[in-house]
């Protein structure tokens, strides 16, 4: 019996220990769980905290690289746009030599033509009379012609590159018919 009382009396204090210890248990699993919640709370905010400075240090490495990309894009353009200038000036420097050449040689055929039309009016006071009277009637219009012509031709050093062409081809055109006219003076003499 007094085993039985003995574990009566022992026993209610050992469950009371028990329920005691396991009270702390409680305690510290509540505690612990807490600390680990608050552990992984940390950990997952480092993470994102992480995560956030790595994409805002890639947007502007991104930022960065299209701006060199923009600035390289910029300086090819400007490259490009210096020399289209550049060939641009080249061109007119062309046309310009080419109309002044295009007006030296134009000059001397207009000299050429006047000294010929000069021969061959000096040559007609040696011809027959019906003969000198073709040859005047034929030189007649001959001055007014050779003055549309030079003044023509004197338009052209003037004209913008849109009215070149047109005027060199109105001079050649002048300076051919004048032509063929003092061939065709030539022809009855």
């Amino acid at each position: 019996m007094m085993k039985r009382l003995l574990i009566t009396a022992i026993l209610p204090s050992f469950v009371l220990l028990q329920l005691a210890a396991c009270a702390r248990d409680s305690t510290k699993e509540v505690r612990s769980a807490e600390s680990e919640y608050a552990q992984t709370k940390r950990e997952n905010n480092m993470e994102e905290n992480q995560l956030t400075r790595e994409q805002e240090n890639e947007r502007a490495a991104l930022k960065n690289e299209q701006m060199q990309n923009k600035a390289e894009v910029r300086a090819e353009n400007k490259d490009k746009e210096v020399e289209a200038a550049r060939e641009v000036d080249d061109a007119r420097v062309k046309m310009n030599q080419e109309r002044q050449e295009y007006s030296a040689s134009a000059r001397e055929r207009l000299t050429k033509i006047d000294a010929r039309a000069q021969e061959l009016q000096t040559q007609s006071k040696n011809a027959p009379s019906k003969t000198r009277r073709k040859v005047k009637s034929d030189l007649q219009a001959f001055p007014s012609e050779r003055n549309s012509v030079e003044s023509k031709l004197s338009t052209i050093e003037s004209s913008n590159d849109t009215s070149w062409k047109s005027a060199k081809e109105e001079v050649d055109q002048g300076l051919k018919n004048l032509e063929d006219r003092l061939d065709r003076v030539e022809s009855k003499l």
